[in-house]
């Protein structure tokens, strides 16, 4: 590692360096960072998963963080939102919403994804209701 570190300095010896120089070298060595331009291209893949709306919303704002959009991060966030939204229904609903703000669309997908779990529990619940039927009424004429 002492090799490395000489090298990384050459011409000048590392012991003729502060600690913050030293640390300054490897860590660029080590640890560089990572473009705007990496950042926005994962951003702009992001797409929700299995993720609720939410979860998917809060790793948006993590990537977006890092993306340096300046004026409009609002705007790249609610179109990567959108964009990157797993239901095609409120997908189309919220693109036919004119001037959709980032506020708007987060809380009709939210709207929408309950709705979505509350209709498939009625039809859970229906469904057993059913199964229920059918069996009391097989053992009603047995």
């Amino acid at each position: 590692m002492y090799s490395e570190l000489r090298d990384l300095m050459t011409p000048t010896k590392p012991s003729e360096l502060s600690f913050d120089e030293i640390k300054e070298k490897l860590q660029a060595r080590y640890c560089p960072e990572s473009t705007t331009i990496l950042h926005r291209y994962q951003f702009h893949n992001l797409k929700q998963q299995s993720e609720s709306v939410s979860e998917f919303l809060s790793a948006l704002r993590r990537k977006a963080a890092k993306c340096d959009y300046g004026a409009f991060p609002n705007e790249a966030l609610r179109d990567q939102f959108v964009c990157g939204l797993s239901d095609e229904h409120t997908q189309k609903k919220l693109l036919r919403t004119k001037d959709l703000k980032l506020e708007f669309a987060v809380s009709t997908a939210l709207a929408m994804e309950a709705a979505r779990k509350d209709v498939q529990e009625i039809q859970q619940q229906s469904s057993n209701a059913q199964v229920f039927k059918i069996s009391n009424e097989a053992t009603d004429k047995g």
